[in-house]
């Protein structure tokens, strides 16, 4: 409603955004961010949200593409770091994913999203040894999350 009369609020359509996202309409957040974006194409925390909205819907290279756009932009926390990690391990870019990685880690030690793709890519890189480990800090962690099942899993098969 507040739209009709303020259409060119970049800040609304952002809100709109999270707000679609949150109810799982991501079809509908990604055009949000898209127009909040239009409307302020220099605000990296719009790219960073149309990235994850992105991701819900398998477009990596529109990820990669807004993650880089909202690096650009100064956007550089453990979000942005863990997702472009993920990308670069489908890439095959594994040292660069390790780097992301292990930055996303720095800046959050609790982030286990970061921690169980660093173990995925110590695995290709056929680094064993530290990769056992943090899959160990995911399983020990004290919070309850799927990436629990995924991490123990992984540990059997390294097993």
């Amino acid at each position: 409603e507040y739209l009709k009369y303020k259409p060119n609020d970049d800040f609304v359509y952002y809100s709109l955004g999270q707000a679609y996202l949150r109810a799982g309409d991501v079809l509908k957040a990604t055009e949000a961010y898209k127009n909040a974006i239009n409307f302020n194409n220099n605000k990296a925390l719009y790219y960073k949200e149309l990235a994850i909205a992105y991701n819900y819907l398998d477009k990596d290279d529109d990820v990669v593409r807004c993650l880089t756009k909202a690096k650009q932009l100064g956007q550089s926390d453990g979000i942005v770091h863990t997702f472009l990690g993920k990308f670069f391990i489908k890439q095959l870019k594994i040292e660069e994913a390790i780097e992301v990685l292990e930055k996303a880690i720095k800046e959050n030690p609790n982030n286990l999203l970061a921690k169980i793709y660093l173990a995925l890519a110590l695995i290709k890189k056929n680094d064993i040894e530290p990769a056992i480990n943090y899959l160990h800090e995911i399983v020990r962690a004290p919070i309850k999350t799927p990436l629990k099942m995924e991490a123990d899993t992984l540990l059997k098969k390294l097993s």
